[in-house]
């Protein structure tokens, strides 16, 4: 019997909260009109107290849409599931639109004071600001500087000689002369003279490429051909070591512009890699002694 009395009892006292909520419900609607968490600060009012606003959509935070008027105030207006559209999407920046909205201040600690939108017009585009954005900016032209180029000089390569036996057997000379070649066109620093022309004269001289190598013939050898320098040098081997040694001669007065030397291991990249080192560094010399003369 007590088991009956205890059951009926929470059964009452569950139907006893449940209407006390729902008698809650109204009671707060009543006594807090407009939104929750919003602060009346003024009547409910009635629909004849509809205002119209005209201005540019200019920024959208969530549903709050602020609208700057003509006189460039800026007016935030909430939107809600009963607010109309025309047309029926949300406007863009910039947007001229036509507010209507209770004259009913509210306002939330995190959004401010604002309306409450019934129904917001697109009038057509603005160019309040878009006009604004839309001039473009002055370009600012600067004033190129001429720096007159130093015409590139016309070089021979002549063939870098072995100065040992171990070089000469390998061939190093003549291996060494064509990646320096390469090094050398690809520097876009000179305009190189052919082969085929520097064999000629030397034929005429009865010279090797590899037996020319002092001063007195390289700067005639140079003349006949019409260059401004050459470029010799030798190669020397010590087991897997090669030692690699080029200068540039000035044509016109027959003296070393320039020597430089390196060493590196017997392989192929590391060939290049000397050769474009030395190159780089003659190229330094050689025009700097161009502009001071």
């Amino acid at each position: 019997m007590r088991r009956v009395i205890l059951r009926r009892a929470k059964v009452y006292n569950r139907l006893v909260r449940k209407g006390i909520t729902l008698l809650a419900i109204p009671l707060l609607f009543a006594v807090f009109p407009g939104e929750f968490g919003c602060k009346r600060q003024a009547a409910v009012s009635q629909p004849e107290d509809f205002k119209y606003l005209e201005g540019t959509f200019v920024q959208r935070v969530k549903k709050i849409l602020v609208v700057k008027s003509d006189d460039g105030q800026k007016i935030n207006f909430r939107v809600g599931m009963r607010t109309v559209f025309v047309p029926d999407a949300w406007p863009a920046i910039n947007d001229r639109l036509r507010v209507r909205y209770l004259d009913n201040v509210l306002s939330h600690r995190s959004i401010g004071n604002y309306f409450i939108a019934y129904e917001v017009t697109k009038l057509g585009y603005s160019t309040d600001i878009s006009a604004k954005l839309a001039i473009p900016s002055p370009e600012i032209k600067k004033e190129k500087k001429i720096i007159p180029e130093i015409e590139k000089a016309k070089i021979v390569i002549l063939e870098f000689l072995g100065l040992n036996e171990e070089a000469k057997k390998d061939n190093m000379g003549k291996m060494v002369t064509e990646t320096m070649t390469t090094s050398l066109v690809n520097s876009r620093a000179f305009n190189i003279i052919e082969r085929e022309k520097l064999s000629k004269v030397l034929k005429e001289f009865q010279l090797s490429q590899a037996g020319v190598v002092d001063a007195a013939s390289a700067k005639e050898i140079g003349k006949i051909l019409g260059a401004d320098a050459i470029i010799t040098g030798s190669v020397m081997m010590l087991r897997n070591e090669l030692r690699l040694d080029a200068r540039i001669i000035d044509v016109a007065t027959g003296s070393i512009v320039a020597a430089e030397s390196t060493f590196g291991e017997v392989d192929i990249q590391t060939i290049g890699q000397m050769c474009e080192n030395i190159v780089d560094k003659i190229i330094i010399k050689y025009y700097e002694k161009c502009l001071s003369q």
